[in-house]
Order: C-alpha cells, then structure tokens, then sequence
C-alpha cells in the first residue's frame, strides 16, 4: 500500500507540473489596428510609417520575431516587398522606412504575428479593413505625386474630374464610377482612370477630418472645379469635426494637388 500511494502521489505530482509548464496553443487576438498616415511624403527625406496594434495573447507577443513571423506586408508593383516589423522595447508597433526609390502606391497584404510558442495570428488586408485599416498607402517622391486630375488630361474639369471624385465617395465603381466622366482627350481606359480615383483617395480628405465624404470633401471638390472660391467654396459643405475650415486653406490644399 506504501508503494501505491507512493506511485499515485508521483503520478499527481509530474502531472501538475507537466500542466504548468506546458505551451500554450491559443494563437494571438486582434482587438485594433490603425496606421499613422496613409500618404508618406519622402520629397525631403526618408520617413517612418508606424502601424499600432492591440493584441491579446496568453503567453506573449515575439515583438523582435522580423520578416515572415511578427510583419506586416506591404507590396509594390515596382519596388517589389516591404515589411513593418517591430522590436520588443516599442510593443504593439511595426514600422517600415521608406525613401524616394520607394515612391509609388503599396498594397497592404497582411499581418502576421507569433506568439512565444510560436502561435500565429495570420490575417489578409481585406479582414483588415474591417478593422478600419487601409488597403494601400502612397509614397510621394521626386518622381511620383497625386493630383485630382483623374483622366490625366492635364485638366482639372468639373464634369470629369469633379464629377468622378462626386461620385467615387457616393460609392460608386466600375462603370457607374466611369461613365461619361472621362475627357475625350483622355488616353487612359476607364479602369486606369478607377485605379487613379481609388489611389487619390487618399488624399481626397479635403477638409481633414479623417474621413471622406460625399457631402463634404466631393461637394468641396466639385465646386472648386466649377471654378467657386471663397464663402461659395465652402459655405455647409465642411464637416463639424473638420481642421481645415477655411476657404482660403481648403483652395490652397486643393490648389496643391492640381496639374
């Protein structure tokens, strides 16, 4: 009897601390995720887009884990790969820097982290977006800048660039974005032209508010297109949480992104 309660008390014993020194296998939780800027200007040198996350996990994030483990992943057509990544003295941020060789609109693709154990937490930019993340950032260098001339006609018209950034934050795409908006000197096909309203989106935040409206910023737009300035310009068609209210601002801004 000794011997079996001897056995028992061992078996309890290693069973208890082989539980509490086992490897959790919950991979990580997303609670947010948000990025500092959407539009990275390097015309005056290279600069750090930061990504900030809240993340829970039982055991903890591996912060420092680099490229393929605890990123996100950014792509560009012409630069090829670019990864946020992070360290464990700044965690819930991943960071990339980018220059003026990296000029040029990237896509989101996803976040991936891991835990300790090595637990991860993988998630598309389309699963992102729920989480009010972009789809795309731009870098604007020496060689690539966004203007509202849409059709690239070296134009900026009311019924075709006006009318296409009106309709773009009604929501509409496809052809409902593109038909009849499109200058018959225009030599883009209507897809590019959706690819050019879709990029400028992210500067189409007229009167910076964090947000793009129709009855804001495409009102704001179109207005100015159609050549109105000043309390015309801007009167009922600025948000109330807006930061730039002015109309003497709102048409400088609008002015700085023109051909």
């Amino acid at each position: 009897m000794k011997y079996l309660n001897y056995w028992i008390l061992s078996f309890i014993f290693c069973g208890f601390i082989g539980t509490s020194y086992a490897a959790e296998s919950d991979p990580p939780v997303l609670n947010s995720i948000s990025v500092d800027k959407t539009v990275v200007d390097v015309t005056q040198g290279s600069q750090v887009l930061t990504f900030s996350l809240d993340i829970t996990d039982q055991s903890g994030i591996s912060w420092a884990a680099g490229r393929n483990d605890t990123n996100i992943v950014l792509e560009n057509p012409n630069s090829g790969y670019a990864y946020a990544i992070g360290t464990n003295e700044e965690p819930g941020k991943l960071k990339v820097t980018f220059d003026n060789a990296d000029a040029g609109v990237w896509s989101i693709l996803w976040l991936e982290v891991k835990d300790i154990y090595n637990n991860e937490l993988f998630i598309r930019v389309n699963a992102l977006q729920e989480f009010g993340l972009p789809t795309y950032v731009v870098v604007i260098g020496e060689n690539f800048d966004l203007d509202f001339d849409f059709d690239k006609n070296s134009t900026l018209d009311a019924l075709t660039d006006g009318l296409l950034l009106l309709r773009y934050t009604f929501g509409l795409r496809g052809e409902n974005l593109t038909n009849s908006a499109i200058s018959s000197e225009s030599t883009l096909t209507p897809e590019e032209v959706e690819a050019n309203v879709e990029q400028a989106a992210s500067i189409a935040d007229i009167d910076n508010n964090s947000s793009l409206d129709a009855l804001t910023d495409g009102l704001l737009f179109l207005r100015y297109a159609f050549g109105l300035r000043g309390d015309s310009l801007v009167n009922n068609a600025v948000a109330s949480s807006a930061t730039r209210t002015s109309a003497e601002d709102i048409e400088a801004y609008i002015e700085s992104h023109t051909p």
